[in-house]
């Protein structure tokens, strides 16, 4: 079975729904899927940061809704 380790980079663009990612990974079974520790670590991290940063109530219901 090959298995496609995600890098921080990557699974941004996928949440982010870019095109070519979203297309490449519709491709791949989900069980062949992977993503590290740090990486959710990251991501958890800059959407805390997101919270940090909202000017307004709207800004910061959508990154509390990504959290």
């Amino acid at each position: 079975m090959r298995l496609y380790l995600l890098d921080t980079d990557t699974l941004s663009l996928f949440w982010r729904n870019h095109p070519l990612v979203v297309a490449h990974l519709a491709t791949v079974p989900p069980e062949e899927i992977a993503i590290t520790v740090v990486s959710v670590e990251e991501m958890i991290a800059g959407w805390q940061d997101q919270v940090r940063r909202a000017r307004n109530d709207s800004e910061r219901a959508r990154a509390y809704q990504r959290l």
